[in-house]
């Protein structure tokens, strides 16, 4: 392939992620990482190869100077799960906890989020935000399980809508047209336990939970003035003592995003867009790993910033096993990626969307777990 048509795949990219990948001889001691790296990982044997957008290859480098470097995106269906712990508090202390059935309330908690769906089926719109969202419960739902799907919408801007192969425009979006999509979510009790778990969906990293979370909290406390709900994203190394802190990681990938284009451009001349997301990716060989998932954590957390060959990494996701599989785990870095569990491979697609009951399926192995270090099971 000519450098003019490879120039012309990589413009139909839509971001560019640099990728390091170590074999077994490039992998580093868990020391390592929570230093600035001192030396640089060797090149990787293998030539690596320019990722198109619908995941088959381009073009393989071969002889190009790149060496330890793929340059290509991340899955565009990205369906992540968040979890988080609910229990009821004090205010002014929250450390003295409410039971779930305490004659303070006006009513049983679980029976207080059934009424919270049942009283969210009409779109809340939030204007300043051009958001929309409401829930749509499962006819399957009990009073200690209930979930379905989330309908979140946003509005605010014109478009037009076209046939991806024709090109032949179906509608012209107006400003007040509302673009949705089904999110899952869930709210589970379990029984003789003043505690809930609440699992929500996001898709391609769109997602209404603040908004959600925002309105059950003043809802709650606006009939408890004296009290609150305490709504904690579960994150497995925050588990004390939990069984994923001791769960081998089996690899680690570092993120910098909207990185400076001058390494890109090295490597791809003036193919680069202007800005790019560089991963580096530490793997295990076969049945070796990199560290204990809760060791991991705090040496990064610990650190603050990694940083390798005077770049700095602001992200961390890792490959652990939990909830039955290996599943990539949003360990360190913003607020809204951390702890954020990726299904994507795991659940099945309709119209491009994952179907409800394969969510559900996922979600159900992760509270399992979850409840379970929990509870001190």
């Amino acid at each position: 392939m000519s450098t003019q048509q490879l120039t012309l795949q990589i413009d139909k990219l839509i971001r560019v992620v640099g990728r390091i990948v170590a074999d077994r001889e490039a992998m580093l001691p868990l020391g390592t990482i929570s230093k600035p790296f001192s030396r640089g990982l060797p090149a990787c044997k293998n030539p690596q190869s320019f990722e198109a957008r619908d995941g088959q290859s381009i073009s393989s480098v071969g002889s190009s100077p790149i060496t330890s470097w793929a340059w290509g995106i991340g899955m565009a269906k990205a369906i992540g799960l968040r979890v988080y712990l609910l229990s009821i508090a004090e205010r002014g202390n929250p450390k003295l906890s409410v039971p779930f059935d305490s004659p303070r309330l006006t009513s049983f908690f679980p029976t207080f989020l059934s009424d919270f769906v049942d009283q969210n089926v009409e779109a809340n719109n939030i204007d300043e935000a051009e958001r929309t969202w409401f829930f749509e419960r499962s006819k399957n739902s009990k009073e200690l399980d209930i979930f379905g799907q989330i309908s979140y919408g946003t509005f605010g801007f014109e478009s037009k809508l076209k046939n991806n192969k024709s090109k032949v425009i179906k509608y012209e979006r107006q400003i007040n047209d509302v673009e949705e999509i089904p999110l899952y979510f869930q709210f589970w009790s379990p029984g003789g336990k003043s505690m809930s778990f609440a699992v929500f969906q996001s898709f391609q990293g769109k997602s209404c939970i603040q908004l959600v979370i925002d309105k059950l909290k003043i809802e709650f406390e606006n009939i408890h003035p004296e009290l609150i709900i305490k709504i904690r994203k579960l994150v497995p190394s925050d588990l004390a003592g939990g069984i994923y802190n001791s769960s081998p990681v089996k690899s680690l990938r570092l993120i910098k995003k909207n990185a400076s284009t001058d390494i890109a451009d090295l490597h791809l001349g003036r193919a680069a867009p202007e800005t790019v997301d560089i991963e580096l990716t530490l793997k295990a060989h076969r049945s070796q790993s990199i560290g204990k998932f809760g060791a991991v954590a705090r040496s990064l957390r610990s650190d603050g910033v990694i940083v390798y060959n005077g770049m700095e990494f602001s992200e961390a996701v890792a490959m652990v096993r939990f909830g039955g599989k290996l599943r990539p785990v949003g360990m360190f870095g913003s607020h809204t990626n951390a702890g954020v569990i990726d299904i994507s491979d795991s659940v099945i697609f309709e119209g491009g969307h994952p179907t409800p009951e394969s969510v559900r399926k996922e979600a159900k192995l992760l509270l399992a777990d979850f409840y379970a270090v929990i509870a001190g099971r």
